[in-house]
Order: C-alpha cells, then structure tokens, then sequence
C-alpha cells in the first residue's frame, strides 16, 4: 500500500509532494470536508517547511491536513487510544538519575565502568548509550543468551557492552516498575497498535512521509507497521544509481523496496535545483561504462568517490589507509593531502591515533577549544548560570566537579 517517489528535495520531491496534496483534497465529495491527511517529517523545522510551502509559497488550503514528526504521530495514536495506564515521561534528568541509582544497587553493572568511584556525569553518558541501544530495537536479553559467555569471558570492552546489556534490561524493567512509558517505548506500543488496527490512522485519507533516509530501529517498526496496513506515500531524497545517493542506498534496497507498492523515479531537473550540474560532475560514474565515457582529460584531477564507515574512528581510519595507499602508489607526497571536515571536534583524538597507526605524518593547526579544558567549563557554567535559567543537569556537573568547592 505504500507509493514511493525518490528524487533530489528541491524542486523535483517538492512537486511530487504538492502535486500528491492536491490530488487527494480533489477526491474529496463536493460540499463536504476532505478526509484528514496526515504528512510526516523526521524533524519540526521540516515540517515547518512544507507547511510554508504549502500554504505561502503555493497558495495551496490546509484544511484537514496535520503535519506531525515521527514522535508526534505516535503520541496523538496513543493520545487517542490510551496509555495502558502508564505516564509518559521524557524528562533528561530523572532518567539520568534513574540510570546512577541502578549503578549504584547494582555494584557488579557499575564495576566495568568505574565502580562506585566513576564520575558523576557518567550516568548521562550511559543513559545516552542505552537510549541509542533501545532506539536500534536490540534486544538486550537475547543477545545475552546467545553470547553473554562469549561476551563475559573477552576482553575490557566486550565487558562493558555485556554489563551494558545487562544494564538495559534492568532501566526497562525500572520504567515498567515505576509505570512510565519513554519516547522510544512510546513509538513501539504505537507500532502494535497499527499492526492491531489502529482508529487514529485509519481516519487518515493517506499518509504522506516526506524527507528521511533512514531511521532508528524503532522508528522503522512503526514506519513498517504503518505503510503495510494504512495508504501511505513516500517522498524519498534518492537518485537510484547516482554515487553522490549512496547514504540512503542500503536503506532504501532493504527497508523501502519490500515495502513498495510502485516507485516512481522523478526527473531530478538537474538545471533548477541549488548545486546545478555540479552534482554529476563532481562524483565518479557508477557502472564501468559510464566511467570510461566520464573519464577525465589527461592533466584533469579524477571524480569524487563517496567510502562509507561507521563512526569517527573508522572514517579516520579509511582516511589514513587511503593517504598511505596514495602515498606508495606515487599518486602524490603526505604534505599534498589535506583532510576536510564539517567539524575537527568528534575527530580530533581518532585522527591522532589512526594517522600514527598507520605511519600518516599529520599537523593540525586548530587548537582545542578553550571550553574543553574543564576548568574553564566550570568558569563558563557559574558565569553563564543565571542567563540559561539554571538547568538541573549543568548544575549537578558543576557540583561534583573538582574545580567546584564551597567553603
């Protein structure tokens, strides 16, 4: 039941998207109100933009059509359908508080990470961990049966992540305890209740996803349960076979394509949208053919090619393996390379170890940032208290800092 159109954002899925809008409010019967169309958006600010779109820039009603987030989407489903008698709660604080008290009864989950004498900001940083792991939908107890011995008799880190397991199962069983319902418990009970018939989507006269190439684990469970049972469209960002897609390749091939009623590829208009014909020029062909016809003149530098890892460590591991492959084939010397990126920040300690790793000279100019020093991270907290309305959590981190002592 599920229609998907892939093409680049601007102009070609916004049209698609207006044109969709306009063909289902011109079903509806004359004199009475069209169905309720749902659209969705991984983020508001998205959201907010189509609304604009629709509305400002093409003139087009919005009566009966309700924008939502995935989130948003699944708490007006459960708004509507009830709770199970459970609270819903998203507060940062009290999880992070409910994570340290779960350390602190359970000695042997708090061991790996530094026992009773582990840092005070630590709970967060696990909270997030878990979060990330529960939002994947791992399932913390079966891997445990399967590799727990395994797990338990490894190394440090194979430690840590068995202790973390373990660590989830016991913050899932606390919130069912205490009655409390997370986002991430949220959007699976909202995924049951579409798989079991849910009024709430049904009342939609279709559901329009708009703008995502990929999902938490979670998130695609409901996407799932919501596309095999509800009408629904998708207006994915995709240009099948164009190497500068490659991000949403695998995503599309193993979550969208199953699901998949038609998929419409849309004429990206190559000469309307923001970076022109830069975009097929820039990236290497992707068939042997095409490479050879888009080869570059002698003297001319090659294509882009687009090399996927996972995580800081190991793009800066690739990064450092290319340069040293580069280097031995006479492409060029260590000082002609530069490395490029977004931010140096989640970089900064994995190049210094993969360039060394693998004997890749590097210098790098910037300097850390002041506030990493965590002496001037406490100064700015007491100077900047007042002004951010003292929030709960930079408060408890400058508490028990070393830098913090009342008299």
């Amino acid at each position: 039941m599920l229609s998907v159109f892939c093409g680049p954002f601007q102009p070609a899925l916004e049209d698609a998207f207006i044109e969709r809008l306009k063909s289902l409010k011109a079903a509806a019967r004359p004199g009475r109100l069209p169905s309720p169309i749902a659209v969705v958006t991984p983020s508001r600010a998205l959201a907010d933009r189509l609304e604009r779109l629709c509305a400002v820039e093409r003139g087009l009603p919005l009566i009966n059509a309700r924008f939502h987030t995935f989130f948003s989407l699944a708490l007006s489903v459960l708004e509507e359908e009830g709770f199970s008698g459970k609270t819903l709660l998203s507060d940062p604080v009290f999880f992070d508080r409910m994570t340290d008290d779960l350390l602190d009864a359970h000695p042997e989950l708090a061991q790996p990470f530094g026992g009773m004498g582990r840092p005070k900001a630590l709970a967060r940083s696990l909270r997030s961990s878990l979060r990330d792991l529960i939002d994947a939908g791992a399932a913390p107890q079966d891997i445990l049966e399967h590799f727990g011995g395994e797990l338990d008799a490894g190394g440090a880190e194979r430690q840590k992540l068995a202790a973390l397991l373990r660590l989830a199962m016991r913050y899932e069983e606390r919130q069912n305890e205490l009655g409390l319902l997370s986002s991430s418990a949220l959007a699976r009970l909202a995924a049951r209740r579409a798989e079991e018939g849910s009024a709430a989507l049904s009342r939609f006269q279709e559901i329009l996803y708009y703008g995502f190439y990929d999902l938490t684990g979670l998130q695609a469970d409901f996407f799932e349960a919501v596309a095999k049972h509800y009408p629904a469209s998708l207006f994915f960002p995709y240009r099948r076979r164009h190497p500068a897609f490659a991000f949403a390749q695998g995503f599309f091939e193993q979550k969208i394509l199953g699901l998949a009623s038609e998929v419409k590829d849309l004429e990206p208009r190559v000469k309307e949208t923001a970076l022109g014909p830069a975009l097929d020029r820039l990236f290497a062909a992707e068939t042997p053919d095409a490479a050879r016809e888009n080869a570059p003149a002698p003297g001319k530098a090659p294509r882009l090619r687009l090399m996927s890892a996972s995580g800081a460590r190991d793009e800066a591991w690739l990064c450092a393996k290319e340069i040293a492959k580069m280097v031995r084939a006479g492409a060029c010397r260590y000082e002609d390379v530069g490395v490029m990126a977004r931010t140096l920040e989640p970089y900064r300690a994995a190049l210094s170890e993969a360039f060394s790793d693998n004997a890749v000279p590097l210098s790098m100019s910037a300097r850390e940032p002041l506030l990493r020093e965590p002496f001037a991270k406490a100064a700015w907290t007491v100077l900047s208290a007042r002004r951010r309305d003292f929030p709960a959590r930079i408060l408890e981190e400058l508490f028990f800092s070393p830098y913090f002592r009342l008299p």
